[in-house]
């Protein structure tokens, strides 16, 4: 359970369903379990995980996702072969 507090974008907010972002408050002891746990799971699948699989993993930030598709992207170009990209989002 946790408490969803609204918290504005923008100052004065016109639109609720644009204007505010929810923040939801949690217990200590809730996000301290979350943590605990998740490093459990994260030790358990790490090594399954592709090697291209960027965020949320410790040393492997978003950004990188930026410069590791340019490379393959630049890479292709220069070998002559077309370009094609997907990216999700979970």
């Amino acid at each position: 359970m946790a408490d969803v507090i609204p918290v504005p974008k923008v100052h004065p907010p016109t639109s609720i369903q644009s204007d505010l972002r929810p923040i939801s408050l949690t217990a200590t002891i809730s996000k301290q379990l979350e943590a605990v746990v998740g490093g459990w799971i994260l030790k358990h699948v790490r090594d399954k995980l592709d090697r291209h699989q960027y965020g949320s993993l410790k040393g492997r930030p978003t950004t990188h996702v930026v410069t590791d598709a340019v490379h393959h992207r630049n890479e292709a170009l220069d070998n002559g072969k077309y370009v094609r990209g997907l990216r999700q989002d979970f």
